[in-house]
């Protein structure tokens, strides 16, 4: 026979609460978490409903019963650059003049990406966090494209990028 279910009174108004005012799908789970078993489903048919396995949601339970968030992994806790800021570096490395050496060859768009994250974080950058980044922002650019279609096309994107960052300039709106 299993034991009783745990449960708060305090836990179980405030998990009603989130299931009708949040947009956040990890604090849905983890209301849903808690209401499933307290209306009779166990913890693997509710592990089976919200796509988790059953220690997951025995821990999410027991972190929403003493108030905690629910916890997040994987994200960018370690990125060198902001999301939000790394299209309009990797733009910025295809156009800047100062350091692109297009008709000599001398510079890649790797090399030139490089330049401006060290320059924004004033530390070294691996071969693969730049790899990373151009993969994160390539299909920004061009749709499914990955690093290498965005070095394959690197001349017409330059240009595609200056005539943007002129367009901008003469209608007075800043340019990333």
């Amino acid at each position: 026979m299993p034991r009783p279910v745990n449960h708060s009174a305090g836990a179980e108004q405030r998990a009603h609460r989130i299931l009708q005012e949040t947009s956040d799908i990890e604090e849905l789970r983890a209301a849903q978490a808690y209401l499933l078993p307290l209306a009779g489903l166990t913890l693997d048919q509710v592990a089976l409903m919200l796509g988790r396995d059953r220690y997951w949601i025995s821990r999410t339970r027991n972190r929403f019963i003493r108030g905690q968030k629910p916890l997040t992994h994987g994200g960018r806790r370690q990125s060198l650059v902001p999301e939000d800021q790394e299209l309009a570096m990797v733009k910025r490395a295809f156009i800047s003049p100062d350091r692109w050496g297009w008709r000599q060859g001398a510079t890649t768009l790797r090399t030139n990406l490089r330049f401006w994250l060290e320059k924004a974080t004033d530390a070294d950058v691996a071969e693969s966090t730049i790899t990373a980044m151009l993969n994160r922002v390539a299909p920004k650019i061009l749709v499914g494209a990955t690093a290498a279609d965005l070095q394959r096309h690197c001349y017409s994107l330059r240009n595609l990028f200056d005539f943007e960052q002129k367009a901008c300039e003469e209608k007075g709106i800043s340019w990333p």
